[in-house]
């Protein structure tokens, strides 16, 4: 009898202590000099997944305490995907109830991919908007053929340059697969058999077509250059040319360069295209209409250089030499 009191008292302050632990931990911050930040939390996620992606960004201290809280709490089905504004400052309990009683502060019924973001640029901002992992949308984009997104026979390294651009509406059944599926669905409502024959008389394929409307996408600031950009890159595959475009070897890098450096110029990537002949084995960005347009319809001039003037604008020149002085006007 004796034994089995003790045995009680020693469960009892066992239970007590970590009862007492437990409300210390939630009612302490695990970062007192932390400021604001955004948190995601991912369309499917369960308290587990939100619980350790909050410790791994240092929000918290212990996800088993936090998911303790959030049990006994009954919060842990409470959680509305989203991006919210917490802080390491806050106690693990304000984070809890922020999280399970609090709105987003972005809606997430629809997302904007603007011209000439990247696949990867499009997965972030996905997994920043808490609709799903940016590593799994890449693993669609990477092997569309594994996951069943239609090209239409035109069998494209990845899904780059064919996820079109445009504001997409969402719903809870929305996932990385459908995304893709829709983005690429939606490019080839613009991109039918009328430019699929356009670029046969331009003796190309529709992935150059595409590979070439993202170099325009990327290197046209203006609008109105568009065009002439175009027929730049055109008249230098024509003349067997290097096309020697930054936007390339940006492309190729790990990670993108405010300024390139000469020494970039030398990534070995069938990316660059100061290395390479011709153009790259597939897009760099996913362009929009109208720099698919000017791929296809290219104003037809004599150009065979530009240079940006800082402006936005660029001077176009004819010869080398040209090119040169312009170069040394825009202080290049």
């Amino acid at each position: 009898m004796i034994r089995f009191v003790k045995g009680a008292l020693i469960g009892l302050l066992v239970a007590l202590g970590a009862t007492v632990f437990m409300l210390a931990y939630v009612n302490s911050p695990a970062n007192g000099n932390d400021g604001p930040r955004t948190f995601a939390i991912q369309r499917g996620d369960n308290a587990t997944a939100v619980a350790m992606r909050l410790r791994e960004q240092g929000f918290i201290r212990s996800p088993s305490y936090f998911l303790l809280a959030a049990t006994l709490g009954d919060q842990t089905r409470s959680f509305m995907p989203g991006r919210y504004t917490i802080s390491g400052s806050m106690s693990a309990r304000d984070i809890l109830a922020r999280l399970a009683y609090g709105k987003p502060e972005e809606s997430v019924d629809r997302v904007t991919f603007p011209e000439g973001m990247t696949a990867e640029e499009a997965a972030l901002r996905l997994e920043e908007f808490g609709l799903c992992d940016a590593d799994e949308f890449m693993s669609v984009v990477e092997d569309p053929e594994a996951h069943g997104i239609d090209t239409r026979g035109i069998e494209p390294p990845t899904l780059e340059g064919f996820l079109f651009p445009d504001t997409y509406f969402i719903d809870e059944m929305t996932t990385c697969k459908s995304m893709a599926k829709r983005m690429t669905t939606e490019f080839f409502k613009k991109f039918g058999s009328a430019e699929s024959a356009r670029a046969s008389e331009l003796g190309m394929s529709p992935l150059d077509v595409v590979t070439l409307a993202s170099l325009v996408e990327k290197e046209a600031r203006l609008s109105s250059e568009r065009g002439l950009i175009s027929g730049v890159i055109h008249n230098r595959l024509k003349a067997k040319m290097l096309l020697q475009i930054d936007a390339t070897v940006q492309y190729a890098l790990p990670e993108r360069k405010e300024r390139l450096l000469y020494k970039d110029l030398e990534v070995d990537s069938p990316y660059n295209t100061y290395k390479r002949a011709g153009l790259p084995p597939g897009p760099i960005c996913n362009p929009g209409t109208a720099a698919i347009r000017a791929a296809l319809y290219p104003e037809k001039s004599d150009y065979l250089y530009y240079v940006a003037r800082g402006d936005g604008g660029h001077v176009f020149n004819r010869t080398f030499d040209e090119h040169v002085r312009s170069k040394r006007g825009a202080g290049r």
